[in-house]
């Protein structure tokens, strides 16, 4: 917390004695002979005044010596009763009294903040929604990204992207980091995921890669036994996404947990249960913790709270999975409930002991090939499961699949037609997808390669056990991407990643969808203020 600059006030002690100043010799000026006295002023505890001769008067704060009696002092009767000399006395007790004053309204504003940061929030709508609530009837949409960047942190705290159409987007005037690493106390900041609920924003983001990560680094002590830390998260709270209130660090209480990635929050509605609901996968191993997870499956998790204080204990989710699984993002009531189960999970399938990352469109990716790193569809009737895969989904490049190859983080939001955009973050550009032949050297995946932002060509060091006659296809660049929906029930998606642009650096998080008015009001608060800040 940072206090105000105390200013110290150092008050001469009233039985101090001052140096006395010898008068040599004075000239007395040309004045009458009367007994009027002329000021000459009060110079370290002495006062020089003049009749015929001068004469020194004792201080204000002078006591008399012992045994004798205090001079009488002669006055006019329009001098003020307080010596000039006692003044700065009178001065420094009003500074005093002023700085109290501001440090006691400093304080009372503070209090009122902690009281409104932990304050319960309203009781659940009746429906459940991911990270928006409806709009009003008469204004458009705004969409914000929560994201981060990487640097030399692995993530230096909360930033945002923002659009209009949800395709092209740009980061606000000086790309300002609204909550910094510094003040969350975790090791990094990633993976944020932000819900607007009765007003407010809710905000949870990775604050650690694993329970004994080395800072600033992707490695891991290999923590073990009964002292092992315990998995955590970050969580924070605002009103207008410049001033961020409650901010802690939350402890899940997971046995053997080694890491806890991607916490994604949701708004519950009555249905299943109200509350918030905050899903996210973590890796589990009875001894000792690995310096890195890419032999380590990853499973997914879900906990739930009414007022982001007090947790359930973790629920596991999609038990019948045999893929290790990141990057959960859950769909709420996303499909009619005529159409089958209302809500749908969107996921990456993580298996990442690659020893090429080479794919041939239109062949089932299997965990059991090593290789896996694309985005995965799962539908449940409640929030809580159970999760079922969906394996009769296809993006196109492969049948159960919604993606290519090598993206991640997926964002979904619904735009104004009832389509499903998702924002997807293509991490890797050496990944190779494969067409078997015939193939014109433009299509990948039923589609023209371009439209997906790949180019043809392989990927350096791919392509030496290709089939003859294939082509090969590659990303054409890192960066955001996205996949749209094509049918209400969600069981077909189109590559959209060429329509995307967005600043290079930001990496993956959630989208908040807001009515335009809000919108420009909290950019008219960005203006006004000039300068962003956490405020703890």
């Amino acid at each position: 917390m940072r206090w105000p600059n105390a200013v110290a006030v150092h008050e001469p002690s009233p039985h101090a004695t001052a140096p006395h100043a010898s008068v040599h010799e004075a000239a007395a000026p040309a004045i009458d002979s009367s007994n009027a006295m002329v000021r000459i002023g009060c110079i370290c505890g002495q006062e020089e005044s003049t009749s015929l001769a001068v004469k020194a008067v004792p201080s204000c704060e002078d006591p008399p010596m012992l045994g004798q009696r205090r001079p009488h002092l002669p006055l006019r009767s329009s001098r003020p009763k307080t010596k000039p000399c006692c003044r700065p006395r009178v001065a420094a007790f009003a500074i005093f009294l002023a700085a109290l004053w501001l440090l006691v309204m400093f304080n009372l504003r503070r209090l009122d903040a902690m009281k409104a940061s932990v304050r319960a929030p309203p009781a659940p709508s009746s429906f459940s929604y991911t990270a928006s609530p409806p709009l009003p009837a008469d204004d458009a949409p705004h969409y914000v990204l929560a994201t981060f960047v990487n640097g030399a942190t692995l993530g230096d705290g909360l930033r945002l992207l923002h659009s209009s159409d949800g395709y092209a987007w740009e980061a606000l005037p000086g790309a300002p980091v609204l909550l910094p690493l510094a003040e969350t106390g975790g090791r990094v900041f990633r993976d944020p995921s932000i819900v607007l609920h009765d007003g407010i924003f809710h905000l949870v983001w990775s604050s650690d890669l694993c329970v004994g990560q080395l800072p600033g680094k992707w490695q891991c002590r290999e923590e073990r036994g009964p002292h092992r830390p315990k998995p955590r998260f970050g969580y924070a709270r605002s009103t207008n996404l410049l001033r961020w209130e409650g901010v802690r660090l939350i402890e899940v209480d997971l046995p053997d947990a080694c890491s806890l990635w991607a916490p994604e929050l949701s708004v519950l509605g009555a249905a299943d249960g109200g509350g918030f609901s905050v899903t996210f996968s973590a890796t589990q191993v009875a001894g000792a913790c690995p310096k890195n997870f890419k032999k380590t499956a990853h499973r997914a998790w879900s906990i739930t709270s009414a007022d982001m204080v007090s947790f359930s204990a973790p629920r596991r989710l999609l038990e019948s999975e045999d893929e290790s699984i990141i990057d959960l993002f859950p769909m709420l009531d996303a499909v009619a409930p005529d159409s089958g189960p209302r809500h749908a999970l969107v996921y990456k399938a993580e298996k990442n002991d690659c020893k090429r990352r080479e794919w041939t469109a239109g062949r089932p990716v299997r965990a059991a090939d090593g290789c896996t790193l694309v985005l995965r569809l799962a539908r449940a009737h409640n929030a809580s499961g159970p999760w079922t895969p969906d394996r009769s989904v296809s993006g196109g490049f492969f049948p159960g699949a919604l993606s290519r190859p090598c993206v991640e983080g997926p964002a979904p939001f619904r735009l104004p037609s009832g389509e499903w955009l998702v924002l997807v973050d293509a991490y890797r550009d050496d990944c190779t997808v494969f067409e078997p032949p015939p193939c014109d050297g433009t299509t990948v995946g039923g589609a023209e390669a371009s439209a997906a932002a790949m180019r043809a060509g392989a990927a350096d060091g791919a392509g030496a056990d290709a089939p003859p006659r294939s082509c090969a296809f590659s990303p054409s660049r890192k960066g955001f991407g996205a996949i749209k929906s094509s049918g209400g029930a969600l069981g077909r998606w189109v590559d959209v990643s060429a329509q995307v642009s967005a600043p290079e650096g930001y990496k993956h998080g959630t989208v908040v969808t807001i009515a335009r008015s809000r919108w420009k009001e909290i950019r008219q608060s960005f203006s006004r203020v000039g300068t962003y800040s956490h405020f703890a």
